[in-house]
């Protein structure tokens, strides 16, 4: 899997090269991810191991990510565990849910994916630029403005995780 290759490279050294191979990992991972989803859509190629398992893939590849984060003190460890947290949950109801129903993916959900991906895409930028001897982006990589940005992006991952419990008490009936 991608995000294992990517949290290796991104934890392993700090090394210019190193960190964009990172960068190109991730964002082949992100893309391919949707490339994939779009393609099943659009040619209505829809498996039960897809629905089932291309969520996980890309909860496990933001997630690498924000851990990685977490290890290099640039994101709180607090915002990842309640975005792990609301990735478990979400995960168990959509599977204890999943047999008698489909569980359409919300327009919240879509963005909140949209904004983790273009948050750890910044973040990695950031980390190349700072590499390359530029302090101000190595200051800005540990500064209120990212711990800002983290805290939207753990709000509209746990709002999305409440939407979601309402669709299925909702649709319980």
């Amino acid at each position: 899997m991608l995000s294992f290759v990517f949290l290796y490279l991104f934890t392993s050294a700090n090394d210019f090269a190193i960190t964009i191979a990172a960068l190109i990992v991730f964002c082949i991972g992100a893309i391919s991810d949707a490339l994939d989803g779009w393609f099943a859509r659009r040619y209505r190629i829809v498996s039960k191991f897809g629905e089932h398992y291309d969520p996980l893939a890309d909860k496990f590849l933001t997630i690498s990510a924000f851990v990685a984060f977490s290890i290099m003190g640039i994101v709180p460890q607090w915002c990842v565990v309640l975005i792990v947290m609301r990735d478990v949950i979400t995960t168990i109801l959509r599977y204890a849910f999943f047999t008698r129903r489909h569980i359409e993916t919300s327009r919240s959900a879509k963005l909140k994916t949209i904004v983790q991906l273009v948050f750890i895409i910044f973040i990695l930028v950031l980390r190349i630029v700072s590499e390359t001897g530029n302090s101000a982006a190595g200051e800005l990589l540990t500064s209120d403005y990212v711990f800002v940005a983290m805290l939207f992006v753990t709000a509209i991952t746990l709002w999305t995780m409440v939407e979601y419990i309402i669709q299925i008490l909702g649709n319980n009936e």
